[in-house]
């Protein structure tokens, strides 16, 4: 049990990401932000965002022959659209926990 406790321990993985972190500075955290590969990553990241959007808004989660198969299928767009906007967010935390460290 115990290799599962630390296996699973989102705080162990949150400590890893701060202390990687604390090695890179705010010049390297800005030229890594602003890489064509990080850029690349975000436009595509907000593509699939959008592509959801624009999928639920043209009745592509909508299923004819019930409302549960409907349901299900909103549900799955929303969490695909959290996770998304999740990572989103995390690119933009680092790059803004740097800024105002130094």
């Amino acid at each position: 049990m115990d290799l599962l406790r630390n296996r699973y321990n989102p705080q162990a993985f949150y400590d890893r990401s701060f202390n990687l972190l604390d090695q890179v500075g705010k010049g390297e955290a800005q030229s890594w932000y602003e890489h064509p590969c990080t850029q690349a990553l975000l436009a595509s990241l907000e593509g699939d965002l959008s592509g959801i959007v624009v999928m639920w808004l043209g009745g592509g989660y909508a299923e004819q022959e019930s409302t549960a198969g409907t349901a299900q299928k909103q549900a799955k767009a929303i969490g695909m659209a959290q996770a998304i906007e999740d990572v989103i967010n995390h690119i933009q935390e680092i790059r803004t926990a740097k800024e105002s460290q130094e």
